[in-house]
């Protein structure tokens, strides 16, 4: 949701949320437009799980490109 504010530079065309939206549900803000403590700590845990989903996203290519080579080397040393 937005409001419109009066502005000494722009008027009445400035507008601010009263909310952030994420996949984590609804975050609101103050009455300038900025995070509450609360806010800020549920956004930050936000960005570390979507950073470690990305990690464990990028490390999947990487265990599958090692996991047939170590299959090769132990069958070339008679190991079954």
């Amino acid at each position: 949701m937005t409001q419109k504010t009066k502005s000494p530079h722009y008027g009445e065309l400035e507008e601010k949320q009263k909310e952030v939206v994420t996949s984590q549900g609804a975050f609101p803000l103050d009455g300038r437009g900025l995070p509450g403590q609360e806010t800020i700590l549920a956004l930050f845990d936000e960005l570390d799980y979507q950073g470690a989903v990305q990690a464990y996203l990028w490390g999947i290519s990487q265990m599958d490109t090692r996991t047939p080579q170590e299959v090769r080397t132990l069958r070339r040393k008679g190991e079954p």
